[in-house]
């Protein structure tokens, strides 16, 4: 009888439920030294870099204004511009923005409520009480641990909701790319 489970490292999964990286693999993208860093002397063009991502995210949505988009809302910055510029781009699409609650720990999602309102967004809060409960699951899927796991829980909401699915995720890196960018330009 054939085995269709993975072999999974004990250290790996200790790893990215811990670290919330797995130190036994190698990175897939270039290391990064501190000159990748330093801050360049040009300005910054804000309507520059807004019409960039517009551009971007306009490609990426060559859909009819009938078909659905899901968004992953969490409430904070990123996911919100990305709604933000969604509606801008597409001011009639039907956007389902959904959000994980978690028990015992700090509630996002009144703020992504208000947000997905703001935005005329239809908003679904999935209740996770056990947040470990499908973690065998999606370590099968994956084929290797991974921390992030809210990540399944919104992919597995979005799928019944249309086929497509956007998210802010990493948004936070490429802020820190601007900032650093722009440092000499604030002072």
């Amino acid at each position: 009888m054939e085995n269709n489970h993975p072999v999974i490292n004990p250290s790996s999964l200790v790893n990215i439920l811990t670290l919330r990286y797995d130190s036994n693999l190698n990175p897939n993208l270039p290391i990064k030294t501190a000159n990748d860093f330093k801050p360049t002397i040009q300005s910054v063009n804000i309507d520059s870099i807004e019409k960039s991502i517009l551009n971007y995210i306009e490609q990426k949505l060559e859909i009819s204004s009938d078909e659905k988009i899901s968004i992953a809302l969490s409430g904070g910055v990123d996911s919100t511009l990305v709604l933000s510029l969604i509606r801008k781009i597409k001011p009639d699409v039907n956007i389902e923005a959904v959000s994980i609650k978690f028990a015992d720990s700090v509630d996002e999602t009144n703020a992504a409520s208000k947000i997905a309102e703001t935005f005329e967004a239809n908003h679904h809060v999935v209740y996770l009480e056990n947040y470990l409960s499908e973690l065998p699951k999606a370590i099968s899927m994956i084929k290797m641990p991974f921390w992030d796991l809210h990540w399944y829980y919104v992919v597995k909401k979005s799928q019944s909701l249309s086929k497509f699915l956007i998210s802010g995720d990493g948004g936070d890196e490429l802020l820190q790319v601007i900032l650093l960018d722009t440092k000499n330009f604030f002072h």
